[in-house]
């Protein structure tokens, strides 16, 4: 089972989740906001989870965050999304974008805001 785990008071989070849902193409394939999550479950720390988006694949024990997570879930969908996701899960690009992922992460409820996309309950 592959589980993609998001912040769920995350405006920016929220709307991408929903994205997802409709476009992904693997059935074994679980959006779910953080809250609902069962870190324990597979000894996964549940603090990365307010930093992040996190792509988990239960039956690899792949763990992926920041950009490479969302190199991974786009690989789960159709299309032009399947080739983005290829160029992101790269190791090179994945590092060299993670700046920009935590400056739109930092700045999330703002940038929820401006987008007129459900306020992010995160200060």
């Amino acid at each position: 089972m592959i589980y993609v785990v998001f912040d769920s008071d995350c405006g920016i989070c929220s709307f991408l989740a929903e994205f997802i849902e409709k476009n992904k193409k693997t059935i074994n394939f679980n959006t779910i906001p953080a809250l609902l999550f069962d870190f324990k479950k597979y000894n996964i720390d549940s603090k990365i989870s307010e930093i992040t988006v996190i792509y988990f694949d239960n039956e690899k024990k792949d763990l992926f965050i920041k950009i490479k997570a969302i190199g991974y879930i786009l690989k789960n969908m159709k299309g032009f999304y399947l080739f983005l996701g290829v160029l992101l899960s790269n190791n090179i690009i994945s590092f060299l974008l993670n700046p920009i992922y935590d400056l739109i992460a930092n700045n999330r409820a703002y940038i929820s805001s401006k987008l007129k996309l459900n306020k992010c309950k995160i200060k």
